[in-house]
């Protein structure tokens, strides 16, 4: 899922790019041939950068990729994408570095008298226009052209043909969700109350005497799994509901509202074949069919936003004496748009209706009638699924005549979502809701990623996330709150670090809790500037190997160093590297005891871990704190670290 920034990511550095190779390159220039030679690369990286945005864009926004060569060709497309946003973000860093120098010699020959500088566009720069491209830069830069060209080759040289074999067709999830009027109407548990409302204004008449006014349209409005499509059954299936139409249709429609198409499902429906091709035609058709009578209209499953589609499909049934139409959509944009009375808006079931449908679909009741234990776990796995009966019903089909006590416990301790059946069934059902987004959308939700499995997130806090990173793609401060808001995600799934671009990492905790575990996949965050204050647990992995790979950041306070269990894991850390590091926090103790382990025998001596901690020479400030070790590194004052200001030992 973390492709899905990779077409963003790359338009950043699309567009930094141009920016940087625009300037021309003074002829007179000693080293114009070389440096001329290293510009080129990036041109042509940015002509290669432009085809790979392209193509990932397309893919974000309009394919659904199931193929594994595909998918394979993609990843490795991102992976390119990715290492050229980082050639272009260190020669970014390269030209600010050569303006800060040029500002500094400048006011150097100020202060002498000599004016050697000239003034562009408002910024003091060297009398050099062009900031030569280091060789490893460009080193990089023809490497990532070479593995676009690569990929380029594999994707003409080893795709199937026709000739290789018959292609299978695998069914799309909208193909695989069909759904019917057919309901087994005892089997339906806690939804008595609300199937008798929206009876009751099945059966109403419309008091209004507007021209449109026998056309009326009520909504079902739930999240996936709710149980939409059984209320509607219900409703459809009521013998008063029955007596009151004299013609009844159910469609499925799903995700692509096509006018056509439903016009003749509803025909076929109720006459044996439709004959029109236009939708001028197939109108007509229809209109023969319903004319003067009352008519019950069932659109399972609709997700058309768009107002003009629904006038067309609509016009058909204005020739009725009576027209009722039921929807059911996930989306209350979709309800508003269609609905003539308030929506009917679904809820999950309460914790009493969620158990007697456990029992009756695991058939608890008859085949483990004497086994209090699975009955308690069977209560605590119930009280996992909220009260959504799909889930329900799957878990409980899969537990039935399930005797032994050791798997339900496994089910109660998985994620649903990594149980095969919810993969097969449930999953299908959300992925709907996910491939519809727009894709500002998908990378809001992706980004949340970030935090634990049932972290509640604060509205703020989340804006404040998603505003560095521009997904906020309407307005400013109080529609950014609002769409925040809208999104309403608050169970967020297990905590995946997707993220590549993100810059800041600043998490909640609690006020006596100052320090945070390095935790696994954090090194994924390699564009990371700022970090909290990481901590080493006793007993745990120092995961101090996750740092390696992040040499952007500009600040670092590392805790408990005393549980590092070796000079190997602390170098796994790869300080030398961080070439952006002005501050680092070097701290043996422990948040959480007040005196340090005694040292044991065989235990890392503290010199020789500060030893291998040597930062870059960029560094300006230095704390260590807890040190037993009887002198300092010998880095610790050494002149290779100039700009050194402040040192706490």
């Amino acid at each position: 899922m973390a492709g899905v920034f990779a077409s963003m990511a790359i338009k950043w550095a699309i567009q930094k790019l141009a920016c940087m190779v625009s300037t021309p390159m003074p002829s007179s220039s000693s080293a114009a041939p070389a440096a001329s030679e290293d510009l080129e690369v990036l041109k042509r990286l940015e002509r290669t950068m432009n085809r790979i945005h392209a193509t990932l864009h397309d893919a974000e926004e309009h394919w659904n990729i199931r193929e594994e060569t595909a998918k394979l060709r993609l990843k490795e497309l991102k992976k390119v994408a990715y290492d050229a946003e980082d050639v272009v973000d260190e020669y970014d860093y390269e030209m600010a570095l050569h303006k800060v120098e040029a500002f500094e010699q400048s006011a150097r020959a100020n202060r002498s008298g000599k004016r050697r500088h000239e003034e562009v566009d408002g910024t003091i720069q060297a009398i050099s226009d062009i900031v030569p491209v280091p060789s490893e830069l460009a080193t990089r830069a023809r490497k990532i052209m070479d593995m676009f060209n690569e990929i380029k080759d594999y994707s003409s040289n080893f795709s199937l043909s026709e000739n290789d074999g018959v292609r299978r067709s695998i069914p799309d999830i909208h193909q695989v969700r069909q759904t019917s009027s057919m309901v087994f109407e005892p089997s339906i548990i806690g939804r008595e109350s609300i199937k008798d409302t929206v009876i009751e204004k099945m059966l109403s008449h419309n008091k209004s005497s507007t021209p449109e006014s026998h056309v009326s349209v009520l909504a079902i409005v739930g999240m996936p799994g709710v149980g939409k499509t059984t209320l509607a059954q219900l409703v459809y299936n009521n013998t008063e509901v029955c007596k009151s139409f004299d013609v009844r249709v159910w469609v499925c429609v799903s995700e692509n509202f096509d006018v056509n198409d439903i016009t003749k499902r509803i025909i076929s429906a109720t006459n044996e074949f439709s004959h029109g091709e236009t939708i001028a035609n197939l109108q007509e058709e229809l209109v023969k069919e319903i004319q003067d009578k009352r008519f019950l209209l069932l659109l399972d499953d609709v997700w058309n936003e768009r107002r003009d589609y629904w006038e067309m499909f609509r016009l058909s049934m204005l020739k009725t004496k009576l027209c009722k139409i039921i929807v059911t959509t996930r989306h209350k944009n979709v309800a508003r748009l269609v609905q003539t009375m308030y929506s009917c808006e679904l809820s999950c079931l309460d914790p009493n209706d969620s158990w007697s449908l456990f029992k009756q679909t695991a058939l608890l009741d008859e085949e483990h009638p004497n086994n209090p234990c699975l009955h308690e776990i069977g209560k605590d796995i119930v009280s996992k699924c909220k009260g959504l009966p799909f889930a329900i019903k799957t878990i409980g089909s899969m537990l039935r005549y399930e005797p032994d006590e050791t798997k339900w416990k496994d089910i109660l301790e998985s994620d649903l979502w990594d149980l095969e059946q919810s993969q097969n069934e449930v999953l299908p059902a959300l992925e709907l809701s996910y491939k519809q987004m727009p894709m500002y959308l998908k990378r809001c939700f992706i980004t949340l990623s970030l935090f634990p499995k049932d972290y509640i997130l604060h509205e703020e806090n989340v804006v404040l996330l998603w505003e560095p990173l521009e997904l906020l793609q309407h307005g400013g401060g109080a529609n950014k709150a609002k769409l925040a808001h809208n999104c309403q995600i608050m169970q967020l799934p297990k905590s995946v670090f997707q993220l590549f671009n993100l810059h800041t990492l600043e998490l909640m905790k609690p006020a006596f809790d100052l320090y945070t575990p390095i935790v696994n996949g954090i090194g994924r965050l390699i564009k990371l500037e700022t970090l909290p204050p990481l901590e080493i647990l006793s007993g745990y992995d120092s995961n101090l190997s996750e740092l390696r790979n992040m040499r952007k950041v500009r600040s670092l306070s590392l805790k408990g160093l005393d549980y590092v269990c070796s000079v190997e894991d602390a170098m796994e850390a790869d300080i030398p590297s961080k070439i952006h590091l002005q501050s680092l926090n070097l701290d043996f103790t422990s948040s959480h005891h007040q005196q340090l382990q005694q040292h044991k025998p065989g235990a890392v001596s503290h010199q020789e871990l500060l030893e291998s901690l040597q930062p870059c020479h960029t560094l300006r400030d230095l704390s260590i704190y807890g040190s037993r070790g009887l002198s300092f590194p010998c880095w610790v004052g050494n002149t290779s670290f100039p700009k050194l200001t402040k040192v706490d030992v």
